[in-house]
């Protein structure tokens, strides 16, 4: 598919985009159903107030990409490097998708959504999210380190661990029967 400089408000179904694809483009209001991303070089693309349905990211550089206001349903994420997108104006959010092997690093993710989610064996490296909400998300061996966590809701998520000693996790909410995960680092056993 020839890509051209400037989109608005397109509806792109079943595209299979090549490594080049989205050089120099720009986003906006665009809809992208059942798209595969599979070595697409998604960096310095700016995308904002898109929607993407059913997609799959599979090790998408994201050098100095502007991702503002994007809304991820049912997509599959394998070693994605977010924090390699720019930081300023960042805002994402995750519904029923699932993400493998990728990291968040050096963002402001406050009140990010991660609803339905599967996040394995992800990173979360030096991220405000404050406010982050994550229900019914499962995370198993996913590691929060240097994260403002404050005010996060961790309620009906699964399979989640973090360090209270390195994240900032004050006013979290937490289910009262699934604390296991903030004594993982201290070395107990709980029967």
């Amino acid at each position: 598919m020839a890509v051209s400089k400037f989109h608005a408000a397109e509806a792109l179904c079943g595209e299979v985009f090549s490594a080049g694809a989205f050089a120099g483009t720009e986003w906006e209001g665009c809809t992208f159903s059942g798209c595969r991303f599979e070595g697409t070089d998604l960096s310095g693309v700016l995308m904002a107030d898109c929607r993407f349905e059913g997609c799959v990211f599979t090790l998408v550089p994201l050098g100095g990409a502007v991702l503002r206001n994007l809304f991820f349903s049912g997509c599959r994420f394998t070693g994605l490097c977010f924090g390699d997108c720019m930081p300023f104006g960042f805002e994402v959010d995750f519904v029923d998708s699932e993400l493998v092997n990728c990291t968040f690093t050096r963002l402001k993710m406050k009140s990010v959504r991660f609803e339905g989610c599967r996040l394995r064996e992800c990173f979360f490296g030096d991220c405000g999210l404050s406010a982050a909400r994550f229900p019914d998300t499962a995370m198993p061996g996913t590691v929060f380190e240097g994260c403002d966590l404050r005010k996060a809701d961790f309620r009906s998520a699964t399979d989640w661990t973090l360090d209270p000693r390195t994240n900032l996790v004050s006013g979290a909410r937490f289910a009262d029967g699934n604390l296991a995960g903030l004594l993982h680092g201290f070395d107990i056993v709980i029967e």
